[in-house]
């Protein structure tokens, strides 16, 4: 393994890596600078599918309501943590057990040319 848990070769980073590196936006991952090339917008939280996910209980639905609507109409790039679209914010703060995994199956996913899993229980996935 190599950084940030990324797969690396004998001759240096992958395609993967150079992706990361190319992107503008920012997370604070494990104390190290973690590179999300998912944009923190409207359009991509109406595509999200985090709040489906088998491990986004009802709880954590119930307590993120307010948060999340707030989230819709505020300037969500400055936000440093949300609710939902884990793969551009950080993990969540309501959920901490594994119960299945759909971000595969996100558009976001596929779009941003993701690799991990779990956005929601660890920083950058796993």
């Amino acid at each position: 393994m190599g950084f940030c848990g990324l797969l690396t070769s004998p001759k240096g980073y992958t395609i993967k890596l150079l992706r990361l590196i190319a992107s503008c936006v920012f997370c604070i991952w494990k104390g190290v600078i973690f590179l999300s090339n998912v944009p923190k917008t409207k359009e991509n939280l109406k595509k999200c599918l985090c709040m489906k996910c088998p491990s986004y209980t009802f709880a954590c639905k119930v307590k993120s309501m307010p948060g999340n609507a707030i989230l819709m109409m505020s300037d969500m790039d400055k936000k440093l943590h949300a609710e939902a679209m884990y793969c551009a914010y950080e993990k969540s703060n309501c959920i901490n057990e594994d119960k299945g995994c759909i971000c595969s199956t996100c558009e976001l996913y596929k779009e941003y040319g993701l690799t991990n899993g779990y956005y929601c229980t660890a920083d950058g996935g796993k």
